[in-house]
C-alpha cells in the first residue's frame, strides 16, 4: 500500500530548475550588496554624508568686494604739559609722545588712488588738527596728529583729502598704493526690500584679512540729510562704509545711525557718489 504521507521525490528537471532559482537569488543578493559599496565609495570619495546628500543646495554667494574695504583712523600724539615746550622753540626737544585713538571710521577703494568715506569722517580729522596744542582730561598737549588708511591686508598709508560734498556727507581721500580690488559704482539704484550689505568697522572693530560683514534690507529713500535708509546694524565706525549689491556694485556711503534703533542706518545716495566720483575723476 502507497503511503500517502511520504514526500514524492523530485525528478531531474525539478532540481535544475531548484538550482537555477538559487543561483539567480544569490546574484541577486550580491547586485544589491555590490550597488550599495559603490554608493558608499562615491559618497566617501566625493567628501559627502549622506546629510550633506540629501540636503537642499546652498544658494549662491554674494560677490562682495570686501578687499576693497579700508579702515581710517586718527592717532593723536600727546606730551605731558610738565615736558612741554614752545615747538617753535629750536632748542625744544619733546620726549617720547604717548600715542592714543582718537576716532576710527570706514572707506571703500574705488577707481585710482581714491578713499570714498563719509564727509563729516574728513571734517574731524580737520577739527581734530585744530585741537593741536590743547590738553585732554589727563593734562596732556596734543602735540601731532596721524590721519591713517589701513587696508585689506594690514598695511598703512598716510592720506589727504581731496574734497568733501558736505550736501550728501560724502569725502574723496587719495592714498598711494592701497591694496585691495577696486570697487565698482553701480548703475541702477536697489529696489526696495533687496537685501544688501555692508563692509564696516563698527566700534572700530578691525583685524586685517577679516573684515566685519553685514547685511539688511534697502527701505527706501528720506529726504535730506538722510538720503537711504538700510536695516544694517550700525554703531560709532560704521561712518564712510560701503554698502554693496550682491553683485558687487557699490550702491552707497553710511554716514549715520539711527540714536534709538542702531539697525536704522542711512547712507549717502548712488547720485550723489556717482556725482563725487565723476568730478575728483576729472580733477
Amino acid at each position: 500500500m502507497m503511503n500517502w504521507f511520504l514526500p514524492q521525490q523530485p525528478d531531474d528537471s525539478s532540481q535544475r530548475r531548484l538550482a537555477r532559482s538559487s543561483w539567480k537569488s544569490l546574484f541577486r543578493r550580491a547586485a544589491v550588496v555590490f550597488t550599495g559599496l559603490v554608493l558608499i565609495g562615491v559618497l566617501l570619495m566625493s567628501g559627502m554624508t549622506l546629510g550633506t546628500f540629501l540636503r537642499s543646495p546652498m544658494p549662491e554667494s554674494p560677490m562682495i568686494p570686501v578687499t576693497s574695504y579700508v579702515h581710517l583712523t586718527t592717532h593723536g600724539h600727546f606730551v605731558s604739559v610738565l615736558e612741554f615746550c614752545d615747538l617753535e622753540d629750536p632748542d625744544c626737544e619733546l620726549p617720547e609722545t604717548r600715542v592714543s585713538r582718537i576716532s576710527a571710521a570706514s572707506a571703500v577703494k574705488i577707481s585710482g588712488d581714491r578713499l570714498l568715506t563719509a564727509g563729516h569722517v574728513c571734517e574731524a580729522a580737520i577739527e581734530a588738527q585744530g585741537a593741536v596744542g590743547t590738553m585732554d582730561l589727563d593734562g596732556d598737549v596734543l602735540v601731532d596728529l596721524d590721519f591713517v588708511a589701513t587696508d585689506y591686508l594690514g598695511q598703512q598709508h598716510e592720506v589727504t583729502m581731496r574734497a568733501i560734498h558736505a550736501d550728501h556727507d560724502l569725502c574723496i581721500l587719495h592714498a598711494v598704493d592701497v591694496a585691495g580690488s577696486e570697487a565698482t559704482i553701480s548703475d541702477e539704484r536697489p529696489f526696495v526690500t533687496e537685501r544688501i550689505w555692508n563692509v564696516a568697522s563698527p566700534r572700530g572693530i578691525f583685524t586685517p584679512g577679516v573684515p566685519i560683514i553685514l547685511d539688511g534690507i534697502y527701505t527706501g529713500q528720506l529726504k535730506l540729510p538722510f538720503g537711504d535708509q538700510y536695516t544694517i546694524p550700525g554703531a560709532p565706525g560704521s561712518s564712510g562704509s560701503p554698502v554693496f549689491r550682491s553683485d558687487g556694485t557699490l550702491v552707497g556711503i553710511i554716514h549715520s545711525v539711527n540714536p534709538t534703533f542702531e539697525h536704522a542706518t542711512y547712507a549717502a545716495t548712488l547720485e550723489s557718489v556717482q556725482e563725487i566720483e565723476r568730478v575728483t575723476r576729472e580733477q
